[in-house]
């Protein structure tokens, strides 16, 4: 009979306190804990001021709740999580979790499943857990693959289709991270506040031949995220849409050029400018169609 498999669940949150509690009271009631998976949570909490910390220490008190300084943000946070879990020891896996994230009952068994029979086979890789929107269904977060084989920096979603599904990277909504594919990628990078993180990590496995797979199947809702407050949004000033576009959540200058070179191909320059020069044609364009109307 197998022991229970070793699994560390890293998460960050900020001040949407009934989110969190709602993503871990899902995780807690998943099928097979404590037979199949023995279960350690790491949360960072990033300076919630809404009292998440002190809610989820009151109905999770398993749960390690880390304190970070507010500006953390999401690709800080999970490192931060990952550090300290590693601190207090290994793990046989590690599943990123958002905290936006509700998984199925059976989530956790599905990881798991396919998990044992990659060991099998001797070629454990990091599978990635599509979820669907709760109120249209439609698949909302998955797998990436390139959309343009000449250009690595070009991605697109990849839903599930009924089988593992190769992909080149993916959304950190739900991802298990065997320990096999940790020795060899480590952690997140630090260069990442925010966002592309996952991209970055995923883009580096696929560099590395480690394989990526999308579970046959969406394991989780979670609500695409539409940024309403974002640098799209119209009404904006230019200086307003640049501000948040440099911002921490946005694409700051030198994390996004980082990243371009990186994964990018002799051509990537170019593409490092393009949410730049965007920003600037969308914005002349809403105002051109404000004036005709």
């Amino acid at each position: 009979m197998n022991e229970p498999l070793q699994l560390t669940v890293l998460m960050a949150c900020h001040d949407r306190r009934e989110t969190t509690l709602r993503s871990l009271e899902a995780l807690h009631a998943q099928e097979g804990l404590g037979v199949d998976i023995s279960l350690r949570v790491f949360l960072l909490d990033d300076g919630c001021r809404d009292g998440t910390g002190d809610a989820v220490r009151a109905s999770f008190p398993g749960v390690r709740v880390l304190r970070g300084n507010g500006q953390c943000y999401w690709a800080g946070g999970m490192r931060l999580a990952w550090e300290a879990a590693l601190r207090e020891g290994g793990a046989e896996a590690f599943l990123w979790l958002n905290d936006d994230t509700v998984l199925d009952p059976d989530a956790l068994a599905c990881f798991l499943r396919h998990h044992r029979e990659q060991e099998l086979g001797n070629r454990p890789g990091i599978l990635v857990g599509a979820a669907r929107d709760p109120e249209t269904g439609l698949n909302s977060y998955s797998g990436l693959e390139f959309s343009d084989p000449g250009d690595p920096l070009q991605l697109r979603k990849l839903p599930p289709d009924g089988t593992l599904r190769p992909c080149v990277s993916f959304n950190g909504n739900a991802v298990w991270i065997p320990e096999s594919a940790f020795r060899i990628l480590g952690g997140m990078d630090p260069l990442f506040v925010h966002a592309i993180g996952d991209w970055d990590y995923g883009l580096r496995a696929h560099r590395a031949g480690i394989p990526q797979w999308i579970l046959p199947r969406e394991i989780a809702s979670c609500a695409l995220n539409r940024f309403p407050g974002g640098w799209h949004a119209r009404g904006l000033s230019l200086a307003q849409r640049y501000r948040l576009l440099l911002g921490p959540k946005g694409l700051p200058p030198r994390i996004w050029f980082t990243y371009c070179r990186r994964h990018g191909r002799w051509h990537w320059m170019l593409e490092a400018f393009r949410p730049y020069l965007g920003i600037l044609k969308g914005h002349l364009r809403e105002r051109g169609s404000s004036l005709r109307h």
